[in-house]
């Protein structure tokens, strides 16, 4: 079943943030514990209509093509692309970075259906409440088995 990011989910995400350390390596990718940290947070932020997301347009074409792809019921493949803004190449203090991951969370779970209906992504275009659930709760469980959390 296709997790969705949701006020019942959202306790279990942050409990898995716990158990992650500063120091733990991942099974695939460059980053590192707090960098996949700090990237799951300015994802959120996007989703949480505090920042905004910049794409070329033929990304806006693609990602459209792609969504339908990303919805199917099975995870994020390893290695998938990262938008140049999503990635996290500095230095990044731990704790503040998963402090900021769980209330980004918190918000986005508790953010009502009818707010998000009204979201535009920059890249998958219009989406259903439950299409944003569905690639938020996606990207958070790809990159938390990356760092088996």
């Amino acid at each position: 079943m296709t997790p969705l990011l949701q006020v019942q989910s959202a306790p279990n995400y942050c409990a898995r943030l716990e158990v992650l350390t500063a120091d733990q390596r991942p099974r695939w990718g460059k980053m590192n514990a707090p960098q996949m940290v700090a990237h799951c947070s300015e994802v959120l932020e996007v989703a949480c209509g505090t920042k905004a997301l910049k794409a070329p347009w033929f990304i806006r074409i693609l990602g459209r093509i792609l969504l339908k792809e990303l919805l199917k019921d099975k995870p994020l493949p390893k290695g998938s692309a990262t938008a140049t803004q999503y990635k996290i190449t500095h230095a990044v203090e731990f704790q503040s970075e998963v402090q900021r991951l769980k209330e980004l969370i918190q918000t986005f779970a508790n953010t009502s259906d009818e707010v998000l209906a009204k979201r535009h992504h920059t890249v998958f275009g219009d989406l259903t409440a439950e299409q944003w659930r569905i690639l938020m709760a996606k990207h958070l469980e790809h990159h938390f088995a990356q760092f088996r959390i």
